[in-house]
């Protein structure tokens, strides 16, 4: 059978417009997660005070003792004991004028020497944090101070 060139001419153009391809869409998702080592975990039970924020500490002038920053960590280790330590001795300044700050955890005393705060294994520990200024008989002035405590896989 023989088409006529019209008839032809149609034919192709139909087999033209069935082989177009549709249009690819690609979309990229970028995603990140952190895998903690099994080194150890330590939870403040009340949030850490945000960054940069003074947590005051109200000092009673008739009994001359100041209030603390109390709070208590969960720490858990698997596979290290964990020791605490502070970076520096701990003080509140006024200019010349000092107030030592003590810390204690889970009641050890820290200081700038790593001590052992946590024995390894599968349980988890509740250990109540206790910094307060110590000492009487402060003359007056606005005392700031940083306490910097470090925990380490020992």
């Amino acid at each position: 059978m023989k088409l006529a060139p019209i008839a032809l001419t149609l034919c192709l153009g139909a087999i033209s417009v069935t082989n177009t391809m549709a249009t690819t869409i690609t979309q990229t998702l970028k995603f990140e997660t952190v895998v903690p080592p099994d080194d150890f975990t330590l939870k403040p039970t009340t949030p850490w005070p945000a960054a940069g924020a003074a947590t005051p500490f109200n000092y009673d002038k008739v009994t001359d003792t100041f209030t603390a920053y109390t709070n208590e960590l969960t720490i858990q280790s698997a596979s290290h004991n964990v020791a605490a330590k502070l970076q520096a001795v701990a003080t509140l300044k006024a200019g010349k004028q000092t107030i030592p700050v003590e810390v204690k955890l889970g009641g050890t005393t820290l200081t700038p020497t790593a001590v052992k705060v946590h024995d390894k294994g599968p349980a988890e520990g509740k250990y109540p944090l206790n910094i307060v200024p110590t000492g009487k008989g402060h003359p007056a002035g606005t005392y700031t101070g940083d306490v910097v405590l470090i925990f380490d896989g020992a």
